[in-house]
């Protein structure tokens, strides 16, 4: 019975956590054009409508760090760096390093560019994590200290990143065309359309097709059952 307790934890926390990514996916990409998707989609549809971008932008990422934490070799036993001087630097100012690390997060999400501010972001939070791993809760949950860093530090990292990819995402549309385009005379559309200003695909919910109008900068919302049938083409750059 407790196995199956414990089962049943991982799961609910597995699949919340696995909603939350998918909303951070989705508010960074659908945020960034100014749609608000929970207007369109539940939180049953996240997953479905998110995981697949999700990974592939993020599998290659998160699979590399973690496999560098496991694996990066025995330079120090577990808990040696304590006694270099970094470690007791650390440990004797750590509050200051984390209030320099928060300050270091505002500064960048406020004043850094688009879209790299976000993948910086996520990688400041990563010493957030990381003091996590100090507590003496998780020390004795996960003795091991590699597996203890990736297990607390790749959640965070992977949630942000997911947020990071959908501003990218959303980011380059924008500035260079989707990688998929609309054909806009093949598809029966009334929208401006030239070389220099193509139509993009932007994607799907629920029942509409959403797709961004270079020439006037405009998000044009189409109703599927309006539409006879969508052609798209692959973005030649």
């Amino acid at each position: 019975m407790d196995d199956l307790k414990i089962n049943k934890t991982i799961l609910w926390i597995g699949s919340g956590y696995a909603v939350l990514v998918s909303a951070l996916y989705l508010w960074g990409y659908w945020g960034r054009f100014g749609l608000n998707f929970l207007e369109y989609i539940g939180l049953g549809d996240m997953v479905r409508y998110a995981v697949i971008p999700v990974v592939l932008s993020l599998a290659s990422v998160i699979f590399g760090y973690a496999f560098s934490e496991i694996n990066h070799g025995d330079l120090l036993p577990p808990g040696g760096g304590a006694e270099t001087p970094i470690g007791r630097f650390g440990r004797r100012h750590w509050r200051l390093l984390l209030s320099l690390d928060m300050i270091a997060i505002a500064l960048v999400g406020w004043f850094g560019p688009e879209p790299s501010r976000w993948f910086v972001m996520a990688f400041l939070m990563l010493p957030l994590a990381t003091s996590l791993t100090h507590l003496e809760y998780f020390i004795t949950l996960m003795p091991n200290p590699k597996v203890r860093a990736v297990m607390l530090e790749a959640p965070v990292l992977l949630a942000v990143m997911a947020f990071a990819a959908g501003r990218n995402n959303a980011f380059f549309l924008l500035r260079d065309g989707g990688p998929v385009l609309v054909d806009v005379a093949g598809s029966g559309l009334n929208l401006q359309s030239n070389k220099g200003h193509p139509v993009s695909y932007v994607g799907h919910l629920a029942n509409f097709f959403i797709v961004y109008e270079s020439a006037t900068s405009h998000l044009v919302i189409l109703r599927a059952d309006k539409v006879d049938s969508l052609v798209l083409v692959q973005n030649p750059k």
